[in-house]
């Protein structure tokens, strides 16, 4: 349980580290994105202001802001506080970290 655990924060800590470039606004972020490297990895945008984070064995609950083009995701519980930029293109989110990695997400739900 221990290592579960250790490896949702990493995951989370490693997602937060992404950055969503380009422009887009709060509204184009609500819904259910799937990574596209693999078949288990969503983020999901209530519009409530509340999502989840699912890595396939766990999920993080957390609550989010966002403006135009900048999402700040928080869960007190597990000290998760990150700011990003995203940008939505269709059915398509696109997160890249500082480093220049991108990662794109589809569109579920």
């Amino acid at each position: 349980m221990k290592m579960k655990r250790y490896i949702l924060i990493l995951a989370i800590v490693l997602a937060g580290a992404f950055l969503l470039v380009g422009c887009g606004g709060s509204d184009d972020i609500y819904g259910t994105w799937l990574r596209d490297s693999d078949s288990e990895t969503t983020y999901t945008f209530n519009e409530d202001g509340t999502g989840a984070f699912d890595i396939g064995f766990a999920v993080l609950d957390f609550d989010w802001t966002a403006d135009s083009d900048a999402i700040t995701i928080v869960n007190e519980d597990q000290n998760v506080n990150d700011t990003l930029e995203f940008s939505v293109d269709g059915d398509t989110l696109t997160l890249t970290n500082s480093s220049g990695d991108s990662e794109t997400y589809t569109k579920v739900e």
